[in-house]
């Protein structure tokens, strides 16, 4: 099984943003095959840093680097850029894991249609929602 984790780091998610980082950090130490990106305005692979600097270290490259940390969402922007940028990322043994809130200021089609086409090819996908139930 393979692991691909789509973590929001907009401003809505600052409160959990770094724990989020620091479980996928976890993640990438733990197990053999997980990819990790990060996104707000746009969709950054993170998986080489997690995989070979400190947390810490990892941490401040994402702070100082162009992912959007704690600006806007486009949530349906970012996984539609996943779908044509990684396609062979995701097959029947995969599980997608999206990390969000869901507030995105996007078209809601364009995250339905990016959604769909992930669920056709992934095994399972899973949407982690820290504000889900508040």
């Amino acid at each position: 099984t393979k692991l691909v984790a789509l973590c929001d780091v907009s401003g809505s998610m600052d409160l959990y943003s770094r724990f989020l980082l620091q479980f996928l950090y976890a993640l990438q130490h733990s197990f053999a095959r997980v990819e990790t990106f990060v996104f707000s305005t746009k969709l950054v692979r993170i998986t080489a840093s997690l995989a070979r600097d400190s947390y810490r270290t990892a941490l401040d490259m994402l702070a100082r680097s162009e992912t959007g940390w704690s600006g806007g969402t486009k949530i349906g922007a970012s996984i539609a850029k996943f779908v044509a940028g990684w396609p062979r990322l995701v097959d029947r043994r995969t599980v997608v894991i999206v990390l969000s809130d869901g507030w995105d200021t996007g078209e809601p089609e364009t995250l339905g249609d990016a959604l769909r086409v992930i669920h056709r090819r992934a095994g399972r996908v899973v949407w982690l929602n820290p504000l889900l139930g508040s």
